[in-house]
């Protein structure tokens, strides 16, 4: 049999004790340091969290404002509808024998421009002059190159102008 002494036995268990001691408080230690860093890190990431849900906000509110403006600026300037209902009342009141202007439709380039399209119908060379005329009156014109009797009407809408 194997014996061993008391004094060999207290050594080792010293020994084994320290050890453990040793392992258990660098394991302990490593724990805290590892629970300080996420603590710190999770901090740092919650604050960052929070900044970004206030520049959200801000900037929520920066579109909601932008979109306010822009209901405004629009409603300062004539809508389409309405710009189709002036065309047909100018049109049906210069209407004569010698000439027909005939609004076909237009399209909204930006919030004060359309592009209409209408159609002249004239009998004689003055009544094309004359369409032309009122035309030119209503904005810049270009005659279709496909159609002698369609006209494209560049039309500049003022603030207000309703």
């Amino acid at each position: 049999m194997i014996s061993i002494s008391k004094n060999r036995l207290s050594k080792i268990i010293k020994v084994v004790t320290g050890i453990f001691i040793i392992y258990a408080t660098l394991f302990f230690s490593m724990k805290v340091v590892s629970f300080i860093k996420y603590y710190y890190e999770k901090e740092k990431l919650t604050s960052e969290i929070v900044e970004k849900k206030e520049k959200y906000q801000s900037l929520k509110i920066e579109i909601d404002e932008m979109n306010q403006k822009m209901q405004d600026l629009k409603s300062k300037y004539i809508s389409k509808e309405e710009l189709e209902n002036k065309l047909n009342g100018i049109f049906q009141r210069m209407a004569l024998p010698d000439y027909r202007l005939k609004y076909i439709k237009s399209t909204q380039l930006c919030i004060d421009r359309y592009v209409i399209m209408v159609e002249l119908n004239a009998l004689t060379d003055k009544g094309t002059k004359a369409g032309e005329g009122i035309l030119s009156y209503i904005g810049k014109i270009n005659k279709s190159e496909e159609n002698s009797n369609i006209y494209f009407v560049d039309y500049i809408v003022n603030a207000g102008d309703k």
